[in-house]
C-alpha cells in the first residue's frame, strides 16, 4: 500500500499495519501522516490537482509541418531532372576568375618585390668574410688557368693541317707520292686513295712540292684544303733514268758499262729489296742487335710502294730508314699487289 491510499482512508489490512510500523521508524513519514490528519480541508482534491499539473502532457503533432515537408519533397522530385540537365558552369566560372586573377597579377606593378629588393637585410660579418674569401679563391684559380694556357701556348704553338689528293692526268690516285714543305723536313706520303695530310705550324708561309718518279714536280700554295692536285708524266725523265746496282742515276753522270734501261725492266722483289736494305740502311742505328721487322705495303701500277704500315719493329729508330728505303727503292716488278716483309736482321 502506498501513502496516497492510506491518506484516502484505506487504513485496514496488513498493508496498512505495515505502513504504520514503518511510520514508527521513519519520523518524516510519521510527520506526514500527522500533518494530513491535523490540517482541515479536502486534501485529496488538492493532491489530484497536483498530480494533473505535474503529469507529462501528451504531445500534439502539428499536421501543417508534415504537409510542408511533403510539399518540399515533391518539389525536389519534380525539379531534380532539370537540375541534372543544366551544364556545369562552375569550372568555367572558376577558370575565368583564375584567368582574371592572373591578368591582374601580370598587369599590376610588383610593389612588394621592389620593396623587398630595396630593403634586403645587411650581410653579417661572417657572410662578408666568406664572400671575400670566395672572390680571392676565384681570382687565384683564374690566374692559374691563365698561366697553364700560356704555358701550353709556349710549349705547343698553333698548327694547321694541310690536306689534299694527288692524281695523275686521267684522275687516278697516285699512291706513294711525296708531299714536302719546300726547304724543310716536313712531309707526308699519299695513301691508297692518293690522299695526304700534313701538320705544319700556323705561321708557315712556304710552298708545297709534290714529287713522284716519272712525274713532274708540282708546287702548290700552303693552304688547308688543296683538293685534287694533278701530276703530269715526265717521259724525258724516264728515258734518262738508268739502274746503277740497286739505285737510280742520271744517264749523263754514268761512266763505264752502265747502259740506259728502257724495257724490259730488271726484276726487283722481296729478295732484291732485302739485299738493297741491308746494303743501304744506316748501320749506326741499333748496331750489333737482332732486329725483327714486319712491314706491310702496297705496290701500285707504277711499281712504287705505298701505304706503308710497320706492324712489328724491335728498333724504333729504324722506322724512318725502312720508309725511306722503300720509297726510294727501284720499281718493283710485280705490281698492283700487297706485300708483307717479315725479317730478322743482324742474327
Amino acid at each position: 500500500m502506498n501513502l496516497k491510499d492510506y491518506i484516502h482512508g484505506k487504513r485496514y489490512g496488513k498493508e496498512a499495519n505495515r505502513l504504520e510500523r514503518e511510520a514508527m521508524n521513519d519520523p518524516f513519514l510519521q510527520d506526514t501522516i500527522d500533518g494530513y490528519d491535523s490540517v482541515p480541508g479536502n486534501h485529496v482534491e488538492a493532491i489530484e490537482k497536483l498530480d494533473k499539473r505535474f503529469a507529462p502532457q501528451p504531445k500534439h503533432i502539428d499536421k501543417r509541418v508534415w504537409l510542408w515537408a511533403a510539399a518540399a519533397v515533391l518539389v525536389l522530385l519534380i525539379g531534380l531532372p532539370f537540375l541534372l540537365r543544366q551544364p556545369d558552369t562552375k569550372d568555367v566560372q572558376v577558370a575565368s576568375v583564375e584567368s582574371l586573377k592572373k591578368e591582374e597579377t601580370t598587369l599590376s606593378p610588383k610593389r612588394d618585390s621592389l620593396l623587398v629588393a630595396n630593403h634586403t637585410p645587411p650581410k653579417t660579418a661572417e657572410e662578408r668574410t666568406a664572400t671575400t674569401v670566395q672572390k680571392k679563391v676565384e681570382v687565384q684559380v683564374k690566374e692559374v688557368q691563365q698561366a697553364v694556357e700560356a704555358e701550353k701556348t709556349a710549349v705547343s704553338p698553333n698548327t694547321k693541317t694541310i690536306s689534299g689528293k694527288i692524281v695523275d692526268e686521267i684522275g687516278e690516285p697516285i699512291i706513294g707520292a711525296t708531299v714536302n714543305v719546300k726547304n724543310t723536313h716536313l712531309g707526308a706520303v699519299t695513301d691508297m686513295d692518293g690522299n695526304f695530310r700534313l701538320t705544319v705550324p700556323e705561321d708557315e708561309k712556304g710552298m708545297l712540292v709534290a714529287s713522284f718518279i716519272g712525274m713532274k714536280n708540282v708546287e702548290m700554295p700552303l693552304k688547308e684544303h688543296l683538293g685534287d692536285v694533278v701530276m703530269k708524266s715526265n717521259d724525258m725523265a724516264l728515258d734518262e733514268v738508268v739502274v746503277v746496282a740497286f739505285g737510280t742515276q742520271k744517264n749523263e753522270s754514268i761512266v763505264g758499262s752502265a747502259s740506259t734501261v728502257k724495257d724490259p725492266a730488271p726484276v726487283f722483289g722481296e729478295a732484291e729489296f732485302r739485299h738493297y736494305f741491308e746494303k743501304n740502311h744506316d748501320k749506326t742505328v741499333c748496331p750489333d742487335e737482332p732486329i725483327s721487322i714486319k712491314v706491310e705495303f702496297y705496290v701500285n701500277g707504277q711499281g712504287r710502294p705505298g701505304s706503308i704500315a710497320i706492324k712489328e719493329n724491335s728498333c724504333q729508330k729504324l722506322e724512318t730508314e725502312i720508309k725511306r728505303l722503300l720509297l726510294g727503292s727501284p720499281p718493283w716488278s710485280e705490281r698492283n699487289r700487297k706485300v708483307t716483309l717479315n725479317w730478322t736482321l743482324n742474327e
